[in-house]
């Protein structure tokens, strides 16, 4: 406090403004675009707070055909909890939108307690709440898919740091670590490579390297916790997903994730392996296609890279929070890295951000030992502002290089509710959005659309509706009353339907074509 004291004023609550700033653009732009940049994947999760709603329930439901894995704690818990305050989705999608970024800048303020930069925080935080890339944008801020894991990777790393730390509230420590440690193994594999394998090595390494009684709760603790979640990534792969519809053990995906580690096969790296995983890198932070913002990318990563080698270095002079973080996001990247080099596992540019993060406490702890500490915050700062303006910037293309959603979705939805339409059929990509932009009252069942297929009468088929994000349900039974088929303007080119008996075309558009299917003759099968 007393190095602060001769600080100006301005000094203290500009950081404080920036972050005030960082928060209110992002949270601004979310609740004005978020009508218009909604696709099916987020909506899954809103359709699944729904269900949890109706039947009373929290966390987990039978009624959905979930995808590659069973993700215990999720958005679906958040959404199914306001969904008995109001019935507007919109209103339900903000408010828990807000309530996880809130959780996950409280998870932040902890762990950088706890990692000894807390007066870094301001800064960060609002950082964290910059559109830096596509991937980031969509994982932790429109979508929101990732905050849950984030959340509780940042305090299973800060109670393993207070354990090194402090011997004041060890036990309690070591409870709640071991407790969180067993929930994110249940929630999925995602936790297991980025939080897990860096800390049991770092458990590991000063058990053989210090040999020191004073370690002995901090790694005894930390090869407990990583047991425990291993043991509930047992669970979730071998029990939930076997007591529930999961598509780990379903004919419809090939995917080699880290959902289904079965299917990863090993191997030697390729030129073209050490390329993708570069730019998996690259585009965890920038997206940007003129290649300016790679090489700027490339720099902020550069930039990672030599702080944790200088603070490694100076390990003399770093305290243990230092070197705990450097040494911790030196260790996710690397565990990432080489699981992608040496498997065929997907290399989805989703999973490289939680390890990005970690990257940051890293950089801090290099700022506190550097002697020009404030002219590099200062242009580190301005390199990742950058990148978040820019990132408003590509937001702004994101429908048209997704082609999820188009301007005509919105009116397209609103001619189904207008129109008595209550259930019907539909693609993946436009299944679910209707059903949020209609607050639920449109039902979409979504059969196997796709290329080079035709859509024929096929659709209309019980077993040809796939299990993959929608309820059960709808392999049970056909929509009933005014049926549609939404397709999309592409979809529309190789479909036969007006070659069925009873079908009309009563709406079309350049996006998107809507046929009235309710005359469609019973020889179909139902069952």
């Amino acid at each position: 406090m007393k190095q602060n004291s001769g600080q100006p004023a301005w000094k203290k609550w500009l950081p404080w403004v920036f972050f005030a700033a960082c928060i209110s653009a992002w949270v601004a732009y979310f609740v004005t675009h978020i009508g218009a940049l909604v696709d099916s994947d987020m909506s899954s999760e809103m359709i699944l707070g729904n269900i949890l709603f109706q039947e009373n329930g929290f966390l987990l439901t039978k009624n959905w055909f979930y995808s590659t894995e069973i993700r215990l704690l999720h958005q679906q818990a958040v959404f199914s909890l306001l969904f008995r305050l109001t019935d507007d989705w919109q209103t339900v999608r903000i408010a828990g939108t807000l309530i996880l970024y809130a959780a996950y800048l409280a998870a932040w303020y902890y762990f950088c307690c706890r990692a000894g930069i807390r007066k870094y925080f301001p800064v960060t935080g609002g950082l964290l709440m910059l559109p830096l890339s596509e991937a980031y944008s969509y994982i932790m801020l429109l979508g929101a898919f990732y905050i849950p894991h984030v959340v509780l990777a940042l305090v299973i790393v800060g109670l393993a740091l207070g354990l090194m730390q402090e011997k004041k509230g060890r036990m309690r420590r070591s409870i709640l670590l071991m407790a969180l440690s067993l929930l994110a193994g249940l929630g999925g594999p995602r936790l297991i490579l980025v939080v897990f394998a860096p800390l049991g090595t770092l458990a590991l390494m000063r058990l053989v390297l210090r040999r020191s009684k004073a370690d002995a709760p901090f790694v005894g603790v930390t090869f407990g916790a990583c047991g425990l979640a291993l043991a509930g990534y047992v669970i979730n792969a071998k029990v939930l997903t076997r007591q529930y519809n999961c598509s780990f053990t379903s004919e419809y995906t090939a995917i080699r994730s880290y959902s289904n580690p079965a299917s990863v096969q090993i191997g030697i790296p390729s030129l073209s392996d050490v390329k993708d995983v570069a730019l998996g890198w690259l585009r965890s932070l920038s997206d940007d296609r003129a290649g300016m913002f790679r090489l700027v990318a490339l720099a902020v990563l550069l930039a990672a890279a030599a702080a944790i080698i200088v603070v490694l270095i100076r390990r003399k002079e770093a305290s243990e929070a230092q070197k705990f973080s450097a040494l911790f996001g030196f260790l996710s990247a690397a565990w990432l890295t080489l699981v992608f080099l040496f498997t065929d596992m997907e290399r989805n540019t989703w999973y490289f951000v939680p390890s990005l993060i970690f990257l940051l406490p890293a950089f801090c702890a290099f700022l506190q030992l550097c002697p020009l500490r404030h002219i590099v915050a200062l242009a580190m700062t301005a390199v990742l502002l950058l990148c978040g303006v820019r990132g408003y910037d590509n937001l702004a293309l994101w429908r048209e290089r997704t082609g999820r959603i188009s301007d005509d979705t919105k009116q397209v939805a609103q001619f189904l509710q207008d129109n008595g339409y209550r259930e019907g059929y539909a693609s993946f990509w436009s299944a679910n959005v209707v059903t949020e932009l209609t607050d639920g009252q449109v039902d979409v069942w979504c059969p196997l659309i796709g290329d080079p297929q035709p859509v024929t009468e096929y659709i209309f088929k019980p077993q040809y509706i796939s299990q993959w994000l929608q309820p059960v349900m709808h392999t049970k039974r056909r929509p009933e009353g005014k049926v549609f088929v939404l397709l999309t303007a592409k979809e529309n080119k190789t479909a036969t339907l007006m070659e069925l008996p009873g079908v009309s075309v009563v709406y079309q558009s350049d996006d998107y074509v809507i046929y009235d299917v309710a005359e469609l003759p019973e020889v179909i099968p139902s069952e």
